[in-house]
């Protein structure tokens, strides 16, 4: 992270409900009336996804094999928005990013991110529409949440039948210990639930170089205070 340490980091809360959001599965993985899958197959199919889509919200490596190949399918009858390409996109429950994106993010300490390549497709009409995104795999963890003093604020509340891990509201931003501050600019904090409102956390040093590659609203980020601790 930037030695110029600000009051502040940023909460990308909303990464897979705001940004663009495209109906887009690996190819193999798609809809029943596309690929002719059976009730029992579709079923099995369902089981793999969800496998996959854990592996990629844990903190361990994974390959682009693990979320089932290189090779998407665009699905635009149930897709929220037409093709149009943002610096960071939701492929369902997953992130992705543009080259130029990309290009941003390593001018920051990223830690241990992977950036996982892929190719989106319109299958029925035989149409590269993508050449080139990136599926944007986090492995950085911190614990900088003042978890006790945000649930006693109803900022977060606790999993049931999930002892210490903890969710964080609806449309709300946690404030931060300044442990966050330490290590790289973009990370998830190990003690959130992945399944309950995936997102991550970026320093100020990134938000500035998303901002003035004019990419930053499209991560919809919400300022999160960081607590001084004396």
């Amino acid at each position: 992270m930037s030695a110029e340490k600000s009051d502040f980091v940023w909460h990308a809360r909303d990464i897979l409900t705001v940004a663009t959001i495209l109906d887009v599965r690996p190819i193999g993985w798609g809809w029943q009336d596309e690929v002719g899958l059976s009730e029992a197959e579709d079923k099995a199919l369902g089981d793999q996804i969800r496998s996959a889509r854990r592996k990629f919200w844990g903190f361990d490596p994974i390959t682009v094999e693990d979320v089932r190949g290189a090779k998407w399918s665009f699905n635009k009858a149930q897709s929220k928005t037409d093709v149009i390409p943002k610096p960071i996109m939701s492929l369902g429950s997953y992130p992705a990013v543009t080259p130029e994106c990309r290009e941003v993010l390593e001018q920051a300490d990223l830690g241990e991110t992977d950036f996982l390549q892929i190719e989106v497709w319109d299958i029925p009409r035989k149409h590269l529409i993508f050449p080139e995104l990136y599926l944007l795999h986090v492995r950085n963890a911190k614990q900088s949440l003042d978890i006790e003093g945000e649930v006693e604020r109803g900022m977060m509340r606790e999993i049931p039948r999930l002892p210490d891990v903890f969710a964080i509201g609806t449309r709300k931003t946690p404030s931060v210990l300044s442990s966050a501050l330490e290590g790289p600019d973009l990370w998830r904090e190990s003690q959130v639930s992945q399944t309950h409102g995936n997102s991550f956390f970026l320093s100020d040093h990134l938000r500035e170089l998303l901002r003035k590659a004019k990419m930053d609203k499209a991560w919809a980020l919400h300022r999160a205070e960081v607590l001084q601790t004396h």
